[in-house]
């Protein structure tokens, strides 16, 4: 819309906010989605929302629409604001999963300690070492479970990281690597 001819301002102004409202709620559902579990959806849809109004944006340049401008920019603001959200709650989660991951681990060379071998699963770990397998997500849209692999050499525990990534733990390194 051309600020010259803007019609009745009033309306065009409660179209605007009804417009924010609208994208607001779009993101934080988008929000919620990526705290539950949905990880390469959400990460998809993010980028692409934020592609199409960084577009409207230069759209709006392009045409002189400055009143486009301000709300296309101010979406452009909110799915910004809902990236860095999802970089905060992937960290957490990828955090979340690291120290499960690392009390198996412990429990595994305790076993070792006292067995003179690895275990051969997980599940040999319960009761003594450990109270239950943790699992690798806990998340309600995104439940997984550590892998876990036991040679006489040793052991790798892995865990599928956000998006496609895949996080494994090499007992012959004594750490976590990103794995293809």
């Amino acid at each position: 819309m051309d600020d010259r001819n803007c019609g009745d301002y009033t309306d065009y102004t409660a179209r605007v906010k009804r417009k924010l409202i609208n994208s607001a709620a779009i993101v934080g559902v988008f929000v919620i989605l990526a705290a539950l579990g949905e990880d390469l959806v959400v990460i998809l849809l993010g980028v692409l929302a934020l592609i199409l109004h960084l577009l409207g944006v230069l759209l709006a340049l392009l045409l002189r629409r400055w009143l486009d401008l301000r709300l296309h920019a101010a979406r452009s603001a909110l799915w910004i604001a809902a990236m860095i959200a999802l970089a905060a709650i992937y960290g957490l989660h990828q955090s979340a999963t690291r120290l499960r991951g690392n009390e198996v681990v412990a429990a595994c060379e305790a076993y070792r300690s006292q067995h003179g071998r690895y275990p051969k699963s997980l599940e040999a770990l319960v009761p003594g070492f450990l109270v239950a397998v943790p699992p690798a997500s806990d998340r309600v849209l995104h439940k997984d479970r550590f892998r876990y692999r036991s040679s006489d050499a040793g052991f790798t525990l892995g865990y599928a990281g956000v998006a496609i990534n895949y996080q494994e733990y090499d007992s012959g390194t004594r750490r976590w690597q990103l794995r293809d």
